[in-house]
């Protein structure tokens, strides 16, 4: 059983951790734009890498499993149920265009270095290196912090949500003043909610179906649904 839960962990590294890493540093070493936002995509793999690699971590790490199929229904699952939430209740999407104003600037100014970088890094590169941030968070939660795996995955859940204003845009408030901040976090508090609930689902089928394929895989697929919107926006906008 040991040597089963060593393979897995080893695909990780090896076909998921390592390549996304030399891919972010080529990414970063030939385009300028992608350096800043690369960073924090290093970061995330390197301490999945650093997690991964630890042999006392490594009988409690979600890997890929001999049947690479393992939890498909639940990560095709995830996927739909955010399809269909995001149709029916659009302000629990990206919000475009219900964001505040400076929200579809910093929006609009980010698709502007273009849109196969945009694929390349949201629709892909993010996806699984959140993933993998995911799977090291709470195996460490749980493991050196002894913490119940409810309250592992509400603390993963939290920090996601938080990380994510930043993707929706607040850090352009925080150079205006602290009520600009406030105001722009109620009206995409939706979408941080989204990003919170993502989060906590995520997290709980990763332990539930001990296989990372298919929660990065609805990951990719949700946010390729969400760059799609952002596409048409930013075409409508430069037209």
């Amino acid at each position: 059983m040991a040597d089963v839960k060593k393979r897995g962990v080893d695909r990780v590294v090896k076909f998921v951790l390592v390549p996304l890493l030399l891919i972010v540093i080529i990414l970063m070493t030939i385009i300028p734009e992608f350096r800043s936002s690369g960073v924090i995509a290093l970061v995330l793999i390197g301490f999945s890498y650093l997690v991964y690699v630890t042999p006392r971590f490594q009988n409690h790490l979600i890997g890929i499993p001999d049947n690479i199929f393992q939890g498909v229904g639940w990560g095709l699952g995830l996927f739909a149920l955010f399809f269909i939430m995001m149709k029916l209740v659009p302000a629990l999407s990206i919000g475009i265009p219900s964001v505040p104003q400076s929200v579809q600037e910093y929006i609009v100014g980010a698709f502007q270095v273009g849109n196969f970088l945009s694929i390349i890094v949201i629709g892909f590169i993010y996806p699984i290196a959140e993933t993998t941030f995911k799977a090291s968070a709470v195996t460490i939660l749980m493991q050196t912090y002894k913490l119940t795996p409810l309250s592992s995955i509400s603390i993963i859940a939290f920090i996601f949500g938080i990380l994510h204003t930043f993707s929706y845009g607040v850090s352009v408030a925080v150079a205006k003043s602290f009520g600009v901040l406030v105001q722009e976090i109620n009206l995409i508090s939706g979408l941080i909610f989204t990003a919170i609930m993502f989060g906590f689902l995520a997290t709980f089928l990763l332990l539930k179906t001990k296989n990372i394929i298919w929660v990065a895989v609805a990951h990719i697929l949700i946010n390729l649904v969400i760059l799609n919107v952002i596409f048409s926006f930013v075409v409508i906008q430069n037209d």
